[in-house]
């Protein structure tokens, strides 16, 4: 039994070896994985409530039926990530079609954050399954499916990747389960960093097309962001 541990662990190490063939292989290392993984990141949850950073977002948009270009923004905002509430922003500096605004007349909404995999309550919302190996921007990283248990536009629908030599989450892709009204398509590719003991985004990019008819019509947008000057948002302990 020792053995068989030992050689299962030194699979899990490995580097550069090649990925499973058969779908046996991985469920036999799909449960470790992925309890190692819930370890490492649940009890974050029980430390902090968010994160705190300064964010620059570059939007394009352009008409979804032909990608004709209509124009663009430059947004930058001091931004409080919370994992259970609505973000909450404050702009300092504002840019459309190259001219600079005031920053009250950005008035992007949010919405409320979506569930995320590897949180405390991943089991009444996901599952989640060990597809293999795959490189990431040079990174070898355990690819998982993420499926979620009910269709709500605060689930995620897509594949989640952590590196397999520290298991630290690097990358996310895919889009939500339901659109909410107006919203057609929505595809989204975010980079992780590690602070701390935690891990918040880094950088990415959000596609998506809006149609309204009459008030929002063939709106496509593709928004890149990146974030910097991070700090993690403590529970408050209580008095």
């Amino acid at each position: 039994m020792r053995k068989k541990r030992a050689v299962v662990l030194a699979v899990i190490l490995a580097m550069a070896s090649p990925a499973f063939s058969d779908a046996g292989g991985l469920k036999n290392i799909e449960e470790e994985l992925i309890s190692k993984i819930r370890a490492k990141v649940t009890p974050l949850y029980k430390k902090y409530i968010g994160v705190e950073s300064t964010r620059e977002i570059v939007s394009k948009q352009y008409d979804s039926r032909n990608d004709t270009y209509r124009g663009g923004y430059t947004v930058l905002l001091r931004r409080k990530e919370y994992f259970y509430k609505r973000a909450a922003s404050k702009v300092l500096k504002y840019l459309k079609n190259d001219k600079e605004q005031p920053p009250w007349t950005y008035n992007y909404p949010t919405r409320k954050p979506a569930y995320q995999p590897f949180d405390p309550d991943t089991d009444k919302n996901y599952t989640i399954t060990l597809l293999g190996k795959k490189i990431i921007k040079n990174i070898p990283c355990w690819e998982f499916d993420i499926t979620p248990k009910k269709k709500t536009s605060r689930h995620i629908i897509g594949n989640v990747y952590f590196t397999i030599k520290e298991l630290d989450l690097f990358f996310m892709r895919g889009t939500v389960a339901d659109y909410p009204y107006g919203l057609k398509n929505l595809y989204l590719e975010i980079y992780f960093k590690k602070l701390e003991d935690a891990y918040i985004m880094s950088n990415g990019t959000y596609t998506f097309v809006v149609d309204i008819p009459i008030f929002y019509p063939h709106k496509k947008f593709i928004q890149a962001f990146i974030s910097y000057d991070d700090m993690m948002i403590p529970v408050k302990k209580k008095k």
